[in-house]
């Protein structure tokens, strides 16, 4: 690679590029920094730093191929790109190409910052507002991918993305390695090639949720539930908003998941939100407020305050975050009283006690069952399995208010055999997911070793 350094390439434009140091490469091309001469055309390019895409020697024909198509495919993602306020670009530009011995080259704009997988392996956990822009930014890239090309990124990876913490932006890198285009050649779109790309497209949207969890909580994601997602000790230290945020992005059936576009629209609502003012933010918690207070008998069983008490208790955490008038900080307690008012009306569980006691076990179960799916936290989450298990009137269910009170009562080292082999039983006869629960709260209460159960995750 170092013999290289100190050439001088000639562009197809006329202008002459000096490779200054070798930057990295892989299978098709290495690439180098390097120094536009004094003849370009332009100005106002001369002796400005840029990046050299130098093909390697003896590639196949499929491979040059795609080489050289980088260029069209960064000329149609940047037409779907809306004019971005950061001021580095979120794609590279091709300036100039040429010939070279061996192959060709490409002369792009040098991505500034530093590459993603080296900020990762630091170990930095991101801040909120950071790793929301970068995100949003990535997410219009895909947009882009996704309805300019219909094509998938199949090189995706952190390395691949630059980001420069002055201007809080990324440069996405490396565009050669793509899927085939899934639109048919006469320009209609077949059944088989469209359920391949929402099948591609969805895979691109989760690997980029994933993404957004690395940087907020330092590891990969180990599992789906909320017990798996809330296992890093930071997911406390996260505002509701962001949690709330996560849990929708990453589930496998999410909407934000069916398209880039449903993805990036998520993601410029939370930095929407994030923009506004703490007065501003107060202003949207008040409205939902008054919707959850008009909400009739019905829709209250339904359970349809839940997601609005939780939007609204996210805008008041960020609205107190972010400071308020001395008009505004008047009303925050108020808000804050009503929606602790309204939250035991508007819950599953509550809706499905009630239809419990009524004696309609099927219908408990679904609101028990809703109160999992959308619960606010693990702790949330258990409440929902404990009484969507009471309500299926199984033997082990029915045993189930026993074990609880036998965890509740006991010392943390339980002496008393009977009592272990009592839970112990329990334990046995409840399989599945109310099972894990149960071994899950076995743990915290301290009996996991005497009993040999081992925290589910």
């Amino acid at each position: 690679m170092d013999s290289a350094i100190g050439l001088e390439l000639k562009g197809k434009s006329g202008s002459s590029y000096r490779l200054d140091r070798f930057l990295g490469g892989g299978q098709t091309a290495s690439v180098y920094r390097a120094t536009v001469g004094a003849s370009d055309k332009n100005p106002e390019r001369r002796g400005v730093a840029v990046a050299v895409k130098m093909m390697l020697p003896g590639l196949d024909t499929e491979t040059q191929r795609r080489f050289w198509q980088e260029e069209t495919v960064l000329v149609r993602l940047w037409s779907g790109l809306e004019k971005s306020p950061a001021t580095q670009p979120l794609l590279p530009e091709v300036w100039d190409s040429g010939d070279s011995i061996g192959g060709g080259f490409l002369v792009m704009t040098l991505a500034q910052g530093r590459p993603l997988d080296e900020l990762l392996r630091e170990g930095i956990l991101w801040d909120e507002l950071d790793a929301l822009r970068l995100i949003h930014q990535l997410s219009q890239i895909f947009r882009s991918l996704h309805s300019n090309l219909q094509r998938s990124y199949l090189d995706f990876q952190p390395r691949n993305i630059f980001w420069d913490g002055p201007s809080r932006s990324i440069c996405v890198i490396d565009w050669n390695l793509l899927s085939r285009s899934y639109q048919s050649s006469d320009g209609t779109t077949a059944e088989s090639l469209a359920a391949e790309g929402r099948r591609a497209y969805r895979q691109d949207m989760q690997t980029v949720a994933k993404l957004f969890y690395r940087l907020l909580l330092g590891q990969e994601v180990g599992g789906l539930s909320l017990l798996d997602l809330a296992a890093p000790a930071r997911w406390k230290e996260l505002t509701q908003s962001m949690r709330r945020l996560l849990w929708d992005l990453l589930q496998p059936s999410s909407e934000y998941l069916e398209s880039a576009t449903a993805f990036h629209d998520s993601m410029e609502a939370e930095v929407n939100r994030r923009a506004l003012s703490g007065d501003g933010l107060l202003k949207q918690a008040a409205e939902i407020v008054e919707k959850i207070k008009g909400l009739d008998a019905a829709a209250t069983r339904r359970g349809d305050g839940i997601g609005l008490r939780q939007e609204a208790a996210a805008l008041l955490e960020l609205a107190e975050g972010k400071g308020l008038s001395p008009t505004w900080a008047r009303i925050l307690q108020n808000l804050s009283e009503a929606l602790h008012a309204s939250a035991e009306t508007a819950s599953y569980v509550t809706s499905g006690q009630a239809f419990l006691r009524a004696g309609d076990r099927g219908l408990a179960q679904q609101f028990f069952a809703d109160g999992i799916r959308l619960a606010a936290s693990p702790e949330e989450q258990m409440q929902g399995w404990r009484w969507w298990q009471l309500a299926g009137a199984s033997p082990a269910a029915q045993g189930y208010a026993r074990i609880e009170a036998i965890l509740r009562a006991t010392p943390t080292t339980i002496a008393d055999d009977a009592v272990a082999a009592e839970v112990t039983s329990l334990l046995n006869e409840t399989s599945g997911q109310a099972g894990s629960v149960l071994k899950e709260i076995a743990a915290q209460y301290r009996i996991a070793r005497l009993l040999g159960v081992e925290t589910v995750r």
